[in-house]
């Protein structure tokens, strides 16, 4: 019983570790560290390599893709943070702010509630970023929580002992 508790907890924190994982991701082209054209490619190759020796019937590899594809939906869903976007709006305050700062006699007020405006209107947006991709997220985790439900106990057994030796070396990792 208390054996069986330890794996549950462990299994749940490895779905915590999702989450975060997820939420911290930046879903944005180009080259992760090992070579993957972006990250929801890795992501999608790591689930495949995680289920791959589960023997999945018809119907478990259907709730298996119908994750994948969710997953990777949410990925692409809500406003992005684009580096671009990000640039303009800085270039166009830092503008206004050293032309305003040439002048012989420059209105400092105008300049901090500029400031101020420019930091609040972020923060909204950052906001908005942050509920939407929590909201994803935790689709995803419910979703897993299905497919995870629906597996037989051996699968499930094995799913846990991948996820063990996942943590096991991450602790590793911590320890160097």
């Amino acid at each position: 019983m208390f054996k069986r508790s330890i794996i549950l907890v462990l299994l749940v924190l490895g779905i915590l570790g999702l989450a975060i994982f997820l939420v911290g991701f930046t879903w944005k082209g180009g080259k992760c560290g090992r070579g993957h054209k972006n990250n929801k490619d890795a992501i999608v190759k790591r689930m495949d390599s995680m289920v791959k020796d589960l023997n999945l019937s018809q119907e478990q590899n259907g709730k298996f893709e119908e994750l994948k594809k969710k997953m990777t939906e949410n990925m692409d869903k809500g406003p992005k943070m684009n580096k671009e976007h990000k640039m303009d709006s800085k270039d166009s305050i830092r503008e206004e702010m050293i032309t305003e700062l040439k002048k012989d006699t420059p209105d400092v007020k105008l300049l901090a509630d500029k400031a101020k405006e420019n930091l609040d209107q972020r923060l909204i947006k950052e906001k908005e970023r942050m509920e939407i991709r929590t909201a994803n997220t935790k689709e995803c985790v419910d979703l897993f929580v299905n497919f995870y439900n629906m597996l037989d106990d051996n699968q499930k057994k094995i799913l846990v002992q991948k996820v063990h030796k996942k943590i096991g070396a991450m602790e590793t990792l911590r320890e160097d």
